[in-house]
């Protein structure tokens, strides 16, 4: 909450909007996991960073109706926002041709996993996949 109040409001350089500082930090909370996650499916350790999306996916899944004061409160869409970011994350930094394979895999856990989102996160991973070059 204090991070919060200190990245909200006036500063030299201008305003800040609540729900501008809570997206950033909220961004910052999952930052590392989403990079480690990316650098393996660069790797073309594509089975271990579908683990990892999954996972992301799942904690974000079990955030989004936290009720909260602090960062959540101030942005209740980012968990559903940030997991279409996470799964398209992921399916860009496989190896083109393991990105069909790894997309099936990946919607067929995350149907399980977090049902409620499963059709969103399909059409963020066709998005991604339709975005790259092959």
């Amino acid at each position: 909450m204090n991070d919060l109040n200190e990245r909200a409001g006036s500063h030299s350089w201008g305003y800040v909007e609540p729900s501008e500082a809570a997206s950033e930090l909220l961004e910052e909370a999952v930052e590392d996991l989403v990079e480690d996650m990316k650098r393996k499916a660069e790797l073309g350790l594509v089975p271990a960073a579908e683990v990892a999306c999954a996972g992301i996916v799942a904690g974000l899944y079990q955030a989004r109706h936290t009720k909260s004061d602090g960062a959540l409160g101030w942005d209740p869409d980012f968990p559903g926002n940030e997991a279409d970011f996470v799964v398209g994350e992921f399916l860009r930094g496989c190896p083109p041709a393991a990105r069909g394979a790894a997309q099936k895999s990946l919607m067929e856990t995350l149907a399980k996993r977090v049902p409620d989102w499963a059709e969103d996160l399909k059409r963020a991973g066709d998005q991604a996949i339709k975005d790259q070059p092959s």
